[in-house]
């Protein structure tokens, strides 16, 4: 990146073109201000100006996301868990290889509903 240019690749500032500069400075100092505005930022290297990258290889993070269902990352680990977090299984599913097991709404008869499934969910996010 060259230069700051407004956001959405607007260009309102065609018609005063001195505008593109000031935005350009705005959006540099402003950066500038809040990375030495407080000396807790140094801590961040993630906050930079993408004008002036950190030096070096970037390192690629993989956070973990709590809202996995703790019920399936505590018996199969987070990996396991995040995959079959996603899987859709049909109510009245026994017990098989991968733990699952669910009780099927029955009719009047005893007779299990068809139904579309169910996803594990134990964790309330917003």
């Amino acid at each position: 990146m060259q230069r700051f240019t407004p956001p959405a690749g607007i260009n309102d500032f065609d018609a005063a073109p001195a505008l593109y500069d000031t935005w350009n400075q705005l959006m540099g100092d402003s950066f500038t201000q809040l990375k030495t505005s407080n000396d807790l930022f140094d801590n961040y290297p993630a906050f930079y100006s993408p004008l002036n990258p950190p030096a070096g290889a970037a390192v690629v993070a993989t956070p973990t996301w709590s809202g996995i269902p703790k019920g399936l990352t505590a018996r199969f680990g987070a990996d396991k868990g995040a995959e079959l977090s996603d899987k859709v299984i049909a109510w009245g599913t026994q017990m098989d290889d991968e733990g699952f097991s669910s009780f099927p709404f029955k009719d009047s008869n005893g007779n299990p509903f068809a139904n579309n499934g169910y996803r594990q969910q134990d964790e309330y996010l917003e």
